[in-house]
């Protein structure tokens, strides 16, 4: 019988296709020939060849060279492997576009509340448990690295997650017991949510979030760099002076952990947080604002203007929520947001109505009054400022 097969050299999306062709011979016992038309030529023989062997084959050679292969042995598994005994390996991952740090709240030794700031200057942040025998190890690394990592201008900063009395004590022990000369602090429950949804949201295909987790983060406040399980000093000083001003190209160049060369542009940096705002949506809708504005922040024309509308949409609509469910701060806050991108009379006359419902009647005149100023024949803010100025001269 004859087999025919075909080397093609790349058929796939973003994929090189093999050039090992494998031909299965069933009860055959002998290979008479083997004929290879080659592009833009003709036909060439290739003899001397047995089954079960692996053979390279050169246009022009006219002999085939045999190539020993060590055949492989799959052994079943004979019991489930702990993911945790995965984590030991690590990942150091360079980020092919610049997507900021989502906002991470946290309580430092004091108990006071705080929040990770852009400082005009690179920063780690570090989440860490005590139980975690790679964060203590990473820890002291860090702590001994202390006059290499300020010389290098890089601002430190660790939040443990560990939750409750006895875990929150181990942690003041081993901050104490490493000497940590650094920031620190306990990290809040909604960031772990959006540090999780941030990294989840980058891969097709990712682990639950685990500890040791660090972040580096460029002067703007970016992400540069994620590293999973154990952190190398070398690497990430060698990443910082790397990534130190790295435009779009030079990120798009550094990312793959291999070398190579693209045949794609950079990622579009809109495109880049735009799509973090939209994996946010799933999940985190209310956090997913945060990246719908800096992906309108980076774009101009008239995306930027459709971003704008589709971000003041988003946060009426959650002021709305929040006054529906009386909570006034929360719906002042988006009122204020939407209307920072654009007057609209359908805001002011939705955060006028709130306000006078609880009784701060003079800023809900003037809301309402904007609110007729745009559109003097809307009779729901027309019946609510006669009611509000109604109020006033009562005295109420």
């Amino acid at each position: 019988g004859r087999l025919v097969k075909s080397v093609r050299a790349g058929d796939l999306f973003l994929s090189q296709s093999s050039r090992w062709l494998h031909f299965g011979l069933a009860e055959a016992g002998v290979i008479r020939e083997i004929r290879v038309r080659w592009p833009g030529s003709g036909w060439e023989v290739f003899a001397d060849t047995e089954v079960g062997g692996a053979y390279l084959l050169k246009q022009g050679s006219r002999a085939a060279a045999k190539i020993e292969r060590t055949p492989r042995k799959i052994q079943p598994a004979t019991e489930a492997v702990p993911l945790g005994a995965l984590r030991d390996q690590g990942a150091r991952i360079i980020l092919p576009a610049k997507i900021p740090l989502p906002p991470i709240g946290y309580r430092n030794v004091a108990g006071q509340p705080q929040m990770i700031a852009v400082q005009g200057k690179p920063q780690i942040v570090l989440l860490w448990s005590a139980s975690c025998r790679h964060c203590r190890r990473e820890l002291a690394a860090l702590a001994t690295a202390a006059d290499r990592l300020r010389s290098a201008g890089l601002k430190v900063t660790a939040l443990s997650v560990d939750v409750g009395g006895d875990a929150v004590s181990d942690a003041y022990n081993l901050m104490d017991a490493v000497k940590w000369p650094f920031a620190w602090g306990m990290i809040e429950s909604d960031a772990i949510d959006r540090v999780d949804e941030f990294q989840r949201a980058l891969f097709d295909l990712t682990v639950p979030m685990a500890v040791p987790l660090t972040l580096l983060c460029d002067r703007k406040g970016n992400v540069a760099a994620i590293y999973r399980g154990g952190l190398e000093m070398e690497d990430l000083l060698e990443d910082l002076k790397a990534l130190e001003g790295a435009d779009e190209a030079r990120l798009h160049t550094l990312a793959p952990p291999f070398a190579g060369r693209w045949f794609t542009m950079p990622v579009d940096p809109t495109y880049a947080v735009e799509f973090m705002a939209r994996q946010f949506e799933g999940r985190l809708a209310e956090d997913a604002l945060f990246y719908l504005d800096a992906a309108m922040q980076r774009a101009t024309g008239d995306r930027r203007s459709a971003l704008g509308q589709e971000l003041a949409g988003k946060h009426l609509l959650f002021a709305r929520q929040y006054k529906t469910g009386r909570n006034p701060q929360r719906a002042a806050a988006h009122f204020e947001s939407a209307l920072a991108l654009g007057p609209r009379a359908e805001v002011y006359l939705d955060y006028g109505t709130m306000l006078a419902s609880y009784g701060t009647l003079g800023e809900a005149k003037v809301l309402l009054e904007r609110a007729l100023a745009l559109e003097p024949n809307l009779k729901q803010a027309v019946d609510a400022l006669a009611l509000v100025r109604k109020l006033i001269a009562e005295g109420k």
